[in-house]
């Protein structure tokens, strides 16, 4: 282990963290500005990426470039849990 980080290993630990906060941040605030594209369900606690809901937000939180993570995004649909599940089980379609 450096000296550098022995000494300001708190500090990078802050720092990792509050930018691991923003990126989680950019991705609610995408889920916030849209609704379910099948049942118009609006509240952020319902709402997820459908297929790839925790592919993208791994992808979120490790990429550095948001355009790879919005260029993910774009083959995917916001629906609500709901939703998600009935798509799943085939009872509605895409």
């Amino acid at each position: 282990m450096s000296e550098h980080y022995k000494k300001y290993k708190t500090t990078i630990k802050k720092v990792a963290r509050r930018h691991r906060l923003l990126k989680d941040k950019w991705i609610t605030d995408y889920l916030m500005s849209n609704s379910c594209s099948h049942c118009g369900e609006s509240e952020l606690i319902c709402l997820q990426f459908y297929p790839d809901d925790r592919k993208i937000r791994a992808l979120s939180k490790k990429s550095e470039d948001k355009k790879d993570v919005m260029q993910y995004i774009s083959k995917n649909k916001i629906v609500c849990r709901n939703c998600f599940q009935k798509l799943d089980s085939d009872i509605i379609t895409s």
